[in-house]
């Protein structure tokens, strides 16, 4: 099947190729086969881009889709309030029909929001079945995901507690199972076991990195994310490097807690950061810094991580980035005295497509709209009461200052249209059944066992702690 988006404003995160206004995007099956002006539409289904921009869709590098089905509960909290009534509670409510129906909504809920990659890091796999019905929600859905199996458990008596070889040979049959064919749109991922979970045993956490290299899977760990209950400095980068397991096939998340020095090593690692700026500025894990990694050579990716905070919204991530970031530097600098900004709304972009797009590995397929490249293709309206009149010079600047999801006109993933005219087409009368019975389910579970709204002294004896640990100090930053 061929298509041809006519006259739309591309913006196509290529530097070769660069931004091209009134111009036709020609599709061919699966792939772009052309960019260019003017482009012959004989044999093709035409998408009119009049009024609209084309980017690359988003790569969103962290989410736990299973989360979303506590929506807003989680708003206000911190991350005390998180672990205690999410991570070590709520987790353990779920049931396999739970995990397929948040999936499914998760992803639907993303391709609404122009993201057309999405890497699920699935830390609530209480049994295989946990698993499969995940993999299969995902796979409904029609996105490009990342599925991440994760050997860090959550509430007691999940798989996590299963012992730790049996859990490799189940990674196994499930890659072979369920992920034999590489060029899906949904393929494997691995979460090796965080750092702060490690045993005496490091054979069993080298086994797991080697296994995941065998299989071809990209690993992601949540690494440095705070300043530990003592006051130190984490180190999950040095403690990777000492393990001989840091490489480049590794995305790090949150990393707000990371020194200088940890920035060198993952750099000359060739390894990548994925940022979540809602949740880290919310639950005061810190500042997701860009200057200290991107001077260090790291690849900056960002994701959602949890719609039980905040919405599907990457326009939301990118720009709170952006903005906090410049504000630090300008604190830390010159102020106002400065002429323009530290850094572009263009490199925003950038962070939210081409960024994901090599943390995931996948460069070479997604992340721009460049010939050859799979056709994830996200047409933004510029011409409604929101954007009409914008700078057309740097169509970049409108689309991370001023869109959002009401943006979002038409999705293609893999050539296949997923959104057109603001309507996903995709009946999702029965997802949306599905995720409410088991939102109805987790409530009536937390509410049994005593709620989610516990006071602090409840909170630090479901965490296992007694008391609260003394006032965390600054991150420490780079010059």
């Amino acid at each position: 099947m061929r298509t041809l988006i006519r006259n739309v404003h591309v913006v196509s995160v290529d530097p070769r190729l660069g931004n091209l206004q009134g111009a036709d995007i020609l599709i061919d099956g699966a792939r772009i086969e052309a960019i260019a002006p003017g482009l012959g539409a004989e044999g093709c289904e035409v998408i009119d881009g009049t009024g609209c921009i084309a980017i690359p869709g988003f790569v969103d590098t962290h989410r736990h889709l299973w989360e979303g089905a506590m929506r807003a509960v989680t708003a206000d909290y911190s991350i005390l309030d998180f672990t205690g009534n999410v991570r070590l509670f709520a987790a353990g409510f779920f049931r396999p029909e739970d995990m397929y129906a948040t999936a499914l909504q998760g992803c639907l809920e993303s391709l609404n929001a122009g993201t057309t990659t999405t890497a699920e890091y699935c830390h609530n796999v209480r049994t295989p079945e946990h698993a499969l019905e995940g993999i299969r929600g995902a796979r409904a859905s029609g996105l490009r995901t990342v599925w991440s199996y994760s050997f860090t458990g959550l509430a007691k008596g999940d798989g996590g507690g299963a012992p730790p070889w049996d859990r490799l040979a189940f990674l196994e049959r499930l890659a072979a199972r369920e992920f034999a064919t590489r060029d899906a749109l949904v393929t494997l991922g691995v979460c090796p076991e965080e750092p702060s979970h490690w045993g005496a045993d490091h054979d069993v956490i080298r086994k797991q990195y080697r296994l995941s290299r065998e299989l071809g899977a990209r690993m992601f760990m949540h690494a440095n994310s705070r300043i530990q209950y003592d006051n130190s400095m984490p180190r999950d980068v040095d403690r990777l490097r000492k393990m001989g397991v840091l490489g480049p096939d590794m995305i790090l998340v949150h990393m707000c807690a990371t020194e200088a020095d940890e920035w060198r090593m993952l750099g000359d690692a060739g390894g990548h950061v994925s940022y979540t700026p809602e949740t880290e500025y919310q639950m005061g894990l810190g500042f997701p810094g860009v200057r200290e990694p991107r001077a260090a050579g790291v690849n900056i990716s960002v994701g959602i991580d949890i719609t039980a905070n905040n919405s599907a919204d990457m326009f939301t991530q990118l720009r709170m980035l952006l903005q906090v970031e410049r504000a630090r530097v300008m604190e830390e600098t010159t102020g106002a005295n400065s002429s323009r900004t530290a850094f572009d709304c263009s490199e925003a972009l950038y962070w939210g497509t081409m960024g994901g797009a090599r943390a995931l590995g996948m460069e070479a397929d997604i992340g721009s709209l460049t010939p050859g490249k799979r056709a994830d293709i996200v047409l933004l309206r510029a011409d409604d009461i929101a954007t009409v009149g914008y700078d057309r010079r740097k169509p970049e600047t409108t689309v991370i200052q001023q869109m959002g999801i009401h943006s979002v006109d038409t999705v293609l993933v893999d050539g296949k249209v997923a959104k057109r005219n603001g309507r996903l087409l995709t009946d999702t009368v029965a997802v949306r059944r599905a995720l409410q019975a088991t939102s109805d389910h987790v409530h009536a579970q937390a509410v049994a066992r005593g709620g989610f709204d516990i006071d602090e002294a409840a909170l630090y004896r479901r965490i296992g702690r007694t008391k609260a640990p003394p006032a965390a100090r600054r991150t420490q930053v780079s010059p």
